[in-house]
C-alpha cells in the first residue's frame, strides 16, 4: 500500500503544507527564518548547555510567538488558515509583540521585583500591550471562544463588588489587575512555562519523526497488524490514533493526521459515512489520553499535581487501554452485525517488509519511553533526546536523508504549530490570574462543597458538565488549566485524591472534542467523510462512551489509576475490562454473535456500570447480571433451535 502524504512528499515548506499555495518571496523566507531560530534557540536553551531565568525563557518563548503569530495568521479569517502575505499593521503589531519580551530582558533585574508590587508607567504601558496582543493572537489562532472567556475574567476583576454575595469581591483598579497579569502570577504563569519547557520540545519532536516518515509508518503498522481482520479498516484506525498519540496531543491534529487515509478506507469496506468519521475523532480523542505524549494538558497536570509525568502516564494507562478497547470491540460487532470484512490480502502492508524496511521509525519512540521509564529522565530532557534520536536516524538512509533546507524547514515546522498552544497558555495565564486575584476559584469551591454535602457524586456530575462546557470550542489544553484552577480544588476538598480530581476534569475537557453541539473533533472528521456532524458527534459519544464512565469508577475506585496492592489492582483490571466488554456489547445491541433484545441490553449496561466500578459487592451482582443475560442468551438460542427444526 503507497500511502504518501503530500506534505512530506512534495517537498513543501511549513507554510506551502498548510496554506496550499506557493510561498516564495521575501515574507516567507522572513516567517521560517524567524521559525526556524525559534526552534533552535528553544532545543538551545532547554539542553542543559545553559541556565535561563524562568521569566527571561518565557518572555522570549512569548515574544517568538507574538511575532510570527501576527506574520502567519490573517486578521480575518473563517479557516484560519495560514496566510503567505502579511499587511504591514500585521508587521508593526508583531514586532510591537517581541520589543515587549526585549523590554522585560532588557530591565530583568529591576522588573521582577517590582512588577507585582509597585510598578512604574512604562511597565503599565508595556503590560497592557502585552495583554492585548495576547487577547489577539488567541483569537486569530483559536477564534473568538477563549479571549471571550478571558474578557468576561477581566471585567469580573473590575466590576466583581457589582456580583451577587457568593461571587463578589471589593474590584479592582487597572494598575492592580495589569501588574498582576503582566508578571508570574498572570501571563508568565505554568501554562506558558509548560508551552515552553515541555510542549515544544514534544511538537518539534513530532515534526521530525513526520518528516522522516514516521508519521505514515505508525499507520501503515497499525494497517498491517489489524486491517485485514473483520470490519479491518476501523481496528487499524483506532490503533494508529493510539500510536499516534505518541506524536500528537491534539485530537484535530489526530484526525486530520490519520483520517485523510483511514476515513475512506473504512467507507470502501461497507462503513457509513458518519459512523467512519465517528470512529476516526472518537479514537483521535483518545490520543489526547493515550500515554506516553498524552499531549500539553498532561504536563500541565503533573505540575499542578506536583508529581513526575511519569506518574501521570503511569495512573492513565489502564483507563486509557480500556477506553480502546471499548472501542475496538464495538467496531467488532458493528462490522459482525453489518457483515464488513477486512481489506484483501492485496491491499495490506506486508508487516515482515515493513518493519524490515521501517524498524527505524521506532526508535524515537521507544528511546522517548525509555528516557521517560528506565532513566526516568525529566519530560523536557526526554523530549530534547528523543528528538536528537529522530535527527539522527534520518540520516541511517538515503531516502529519509534531511538536506539542509529540509531540517530548517522541519524546525520551522515545528515552531510554527507551536505558536498556537502558546497563544493558549498565555491567554489562560489571564484568566489564572484573575482567578487567584478575585479568589473567585475559593467562592466556586466553596458552592461545590454545599453541593458535595448532598452527594458527592452530584459535585462530579456537575464538574464534568463545566469541564464540558468549557472545553466546547476550546484547545484541550486551554479547557483543562481553565477546570484545574476553578473545579479541581473543591473536588480535592470533597476528598479526592489530586491525581484523581484532575485526571477527572483532565477526561471531560478532552472528550469535549467530540461532544455535541460544538464538538470540533466531529466536525472535522465529518469534513473528511462528507457526514452530517452532528450526526457524527452522537455517534462518536456513543462509540467513547466508555470514557465518559471510567472517570467516575477510578474516582471511586484508585485501583484503575494503578494505586493499591497488586491483587486489588488485578482483580480491578479484570472487572473492569469485563465490564467495557459488556457495555459495548449493550451499546451495539449484540451479544455472542446474534442481535440483543432492549432487555438483553439494559442486563449488559447495568452489568458494565457494576463490574468497571471496583468492589467486590459491585463485581459479584455485575458478574451476576451478565450471568442472567447469559441465560438468556442460551434460552433464546435454544427457543430458536426448536422453531427451526422441522415438526415430526
Amino acid at each position: 500500500m503507497d500511502r504518501k502524504d503530500p506534505k512530506l512528499s512534495e517537498g513543501l515548506s511549513p507554510l506551502e503544507a498548510e496554506s496550499g499555495k506557493e510561498t516564495k518571496g521575501f515574507h516567507a523566507w522572513f516567517i521560517l527564518m524567524v521559525a526556524g531560530a525559534m526552534a533552535l534557540y528553544h532545543l538551545y536553551a532547554l539542553s542543559g548547555i545553559t541556565i535561563v531565568t524562568s521569566v527571561k525563557l518565557y518572555a522570549i518563548h512569548l515574544g517568538f510567538s507574538l511575532l510570527l503569530i501576527f506574520l502567519i495568521y490573517p486578521f480575518h479569517s473563517k479557516s484560519r488558515a495560514i496566510k503567505t502575505r502579511f499587511p504591514v499593521y500585521d508587521l508593526i503589531l508583531g514586532i510591537m509583540g517581541a520589543l515587549t519580551s526585549v523590554y522585560i530582558i532588557v530591565f530583568y533585574q529591576d522588573f521582577i521585583f517590582r512588577i507585582d508590587n509597585a510598578p512604574t508607567v512604562p511597565d503599565l504601558i508595556v503590560g497592557a500591550i502585552t495583554i492585548l496582543l495576547v487577547l489577539e493572537i488567541s483569537r486569530r489562532t483559536i477564534g473568538f471562544s477563549m479571549p471571550v472567556v478571558a474578557v468576561v475574567f477581566l471585567a469580573y476583576a473590575f466590576l466583581g463588588y457589582m456580583m451577587p454575595p457568593m461571587l463578589r469581591h471589593r474590584g479592582y483598579d487597572l494598575e492592580r489587575v495589569i501588574s498582576h497579569l503582566f508578571s508570574e502570577q498572570g501571563i508568565f504563569n505554568i501554562p506558558i512555562g509548560i508551552s515552553v519547557r515541555y510542549v515544544f520540545l514534544f511538537i518539534l519532536f513530532g515534526s521530525f519523526l513526520e518528516a522522516s516518515g514516521g508519521g505514515k509508518f505508525l499507520i501503515d503498522l497499525a494497517t498491517a497488524m489489524f486491517g485485514g481482520t473483520r470490519g479491518g479498516p476501523a481496528k487499524a484506525e483506532t490503533v494508529s490514533s493510539a500510536f499516534f498519540g505518541t506524536i500528537s496531543g491534539s485530537a484535530v491534529a489526530n484526525v486530520i493526521g490519520t483520517g485523510t487515509f483511514t476515513i475512506p478506507m473504512m467507507k470502501s469496506i461497507g462503513y457509513k459515512s458518519h459512523f467512519a468519521a465517528a470512529v476516526e475523532c472518537a479514537s483521535s480523542t483518545g490520543g489526547q489520553i493515550m500515554p506516553p505524549v498524552m499531549g500539553a494538558g498532561a504536563f500541565i497536570l503533573a505540575e499542578l499535581v506536583g508529581i513526575s509525568y511519569l506518574d501521570v502516564c503511569k495512573a492513565a494507562a489502564i483507563p486509557a487501554v480500556l477506553y480502546f478497547l471499548s472501542i475496538y470491540i464495538m467496531i467488532d460487532f458493528e462490522a459482525a452485525k453489518t457483515g464488513l470484512r477486512g481489506l484483501s490480502w492485496s491491499e495490506l502492508p506486508r508487516l515482515g517488509p515493513l518493519l524490515k524496511k521501517d524498524f527505524l521509525f521506532a526508535i524515537p519512540i521507544f528511546a522517548l519511553i525509555f528516557l521517560l521509564v528506565g532513566l526516568k529522565t525529566t519530560a523536557t530532557m526526554a523530549g530534547f533526546w528523543a528528538t536528537v534520536v529522530t535527527f539522527i536516524i534520518t540520516f541511517c538512509r538515503k531516502e529519509t536523508r534531511m538536506n539542509w533546507k529540509k531540517i530548517w524547514d522541519t524546525l520551522a515546522d515545528g515552531a510554527i504549530k507551536a505558536t498556537q498552544v502558546a497563544a493558549v497558555c498565555a491567554c489562560a495565564g489571564i484568566i489564572i490570574g484573575i482567578v487567584a486575584l478575585t479568589g473567585v476559584g475559593l467562592k466556586v469551591s466553596a458552592i461545590m462543597i454545599d453541593l458535595g454535602g448532598v452527594s458527592v457524586l452530584l459535585s462530579l456530575f456537575i464538574a464534568m458538565c463545566i469541564s464540558l462546557i468549557l472545553g466546547m470550542g476550546l484547545p484541550t489544553t486551554a479547557a483543562y488549566i481553565i477546570c484545574a484552577a476553578i473545579v479541581a480544588p473543591s473536588l480535592i476538598k470533597l476528598g479526592l485524591t489530586p491525581l484523581g480530581a484532575h485526571l477527572f476534569i483532565f477526561y471531560f475537557s478532552c472528550l469535549s472534542a467530540i461532544t455535541p453541539p460544538v464538538a470540533v473533533a466531529a466536525y472535522v472528521a465529518a469534513g473528511i467523510a462528507r457526514a452530517n456532524p452532528v450526526q457524527v458527534g452522537f455517534t462518536a459519544v456513543r462509540l467513547g462512551i466508555a470514557a465518559f464512565i471510567v472517570p467516575y469508577m477510578f474516582v471511586y475506585g484508585p485501583a484503575l489509576l494503578l494505586k493499591g496492592d497488586t491483587y486489588s489492582i488485578l482483580w480491578a483490571i479484570v472487572t473492569a475490562t469485563i465490564g467495557i466488554t459488556a457495555l459495548a456489547s449493550s451499546m451495539e445491541r449484540w451479544f455472542m454473535g446474534q442481535s440483543a433484545s432492549w432487555f438483553q441490553a439494559g442486563l449488559l449496561l447495568a452489568s458494565a456500570l457494576l463490574l468497571i466500578k471496583p468492589g467486590i459487592i459491585t463485581d459479584m451482582i455485575g458478574l451476576g447480571l451478565l450471568g442472567m443475560a447469559f441465560m438468556l442468551w442460551a434460552w433464546n438460542k435454544k427457543r430458536r433451535r426448536k422453531e427451526a427444526s422441522p415438526i415430526s
